[in-house]
């Protein structure tokens, strides 16, 4: 029996030994295993944000408005320009506070930064 694949058929031929004249062979099933497996990726880590100076973070899962985690994050604009979808979630019991030019963390200057409105007393 010869099994070939052409143009995305699968061809099956046997070469007759004897009396081939009245034969008919059914194949009711087979199966189709590839010769070599693809690469196996493996799994990409989420992304983690930068922590800049005094526990500001950035990128990762600031940008994602799945995430809960939105207290310290640092977004570079806020006015709905190219903004990222973590800038929908600091709302309600959080507020953005622009941070000045003259701040003492070089990585914060001119950004927006969002925090809680409850404070612990």
């Amino acid at each position: 029996m010869k099994i070939k694949v052409t143009n995305k058929k699968v061809v099956i031929t046997d070469d007759c030994s004897g009396e081939c004249k009245y034969t008919w062979t059914r194949i009711t099933t087979f199966g189709l295993v590839a010769l070599s497996s693809p690469p196996e990726e493996e799994p990409s880590e989420p992304e983690k944000p930068a922590v800049l100076g005094m526990g500001a973070r950035i990128g990762g899962d600031c940008n994602k408005s799945t995430s809960d985690e939105i207290e310290f994050c640092v977004f570079d604009k806020i006015d709905g320009s190219v903004e990222p979808k973590g800038v929908k979630k600091c709302t309600a019991k959080y507020f953005f506070l622009h941070i000045p030019k003259n701040d003492k963390v070089p990585d914060l200057t001119g950004k927006f930064i969002c925090l809680s409105r409850s404070y612990k007393t």
